[in-house]
């Protein structure tokens, strides 16, 4: 015996013909819930984003300043230790309303620095590496004054902050990027 089955008639909606307002309350609890796990995500983003775009704009700075003393002479003034002294150090402070480098003195005192720069120069004799081993220690260093022809390299260290030198960012503490390179005559 074969049964046959009748389709059942489509039910008709409601006579509201909407959503009820439990329905609609219970929709928006779920987006609350979701939102609230998501929120923290974006704010960590934001944060991630800012700490980077900083790192990348002190690595630049410190990149373009070590470029520019590569591209002088071996015996420029930027790169000539005083008479008697192991190494030149110099200090700088960035204006960011002037868009411009001041020595530390010259700054002007009603702004922030936005970046600050240290930059060390010592020279060497190529003897300093001969032990195979390139880290140059501070006991090789030749005083300013040494004969030129004695000089063979030069260590150039730039190390650039952000912020003035006693503060924190916002977002983070301050980023440092520091870059030594060897020039040689």
């Amino acid at each position: 015996m074969v049964l046959i089955r009748r389709p059942e008639p489509a039910r008709s909606p409601s006579p509201s013909g909407g959503f009820s307002l439990i329905e609609v309350l219970i929709a928006l609890a779920i987006l609350a819930i979701t939102l609230v796990g998501v929120l923290p995500l974006f704010a960590k983003s934001m944060s991630n984003n800012a700490e980077g775009n900083q790192l990348t704009e002190v690595t630049n700075r410190s990149r373009l300043h070590v470029e520019s003393l590569l591209s002088v002479p071996f015996d420029a003034p930027a790169l000539t230790i005083p008479v008697g002294e192991t190494e030149l150090e110099t200090r700088e402070l960035y204006s960011q309303t002037e868009d411009r480098w001041y020595e530390e003195a010259d700054f002007p005192a009603n702004q922030t620095p936005l970046y600050t720069r240290m930059t060390r120069v010592r020279q060497f004799s190529v003897t300093a590496i001969t032990d195979d081993d390139l880290e140059l220690e501070d006991d090789e260093a030749l005083v300013g004054g040494t004969p030129p022809t004695s000089v063979h390299l030069k260590e150039i260290e730039v190390r650039v902050n952000s912020g003035p030198p006693s503060t924190l960012n916002i977002m983070g503490g301050r980023k440092t990027v520091t870059l030594r390179v060897l020039k040689s005559s």
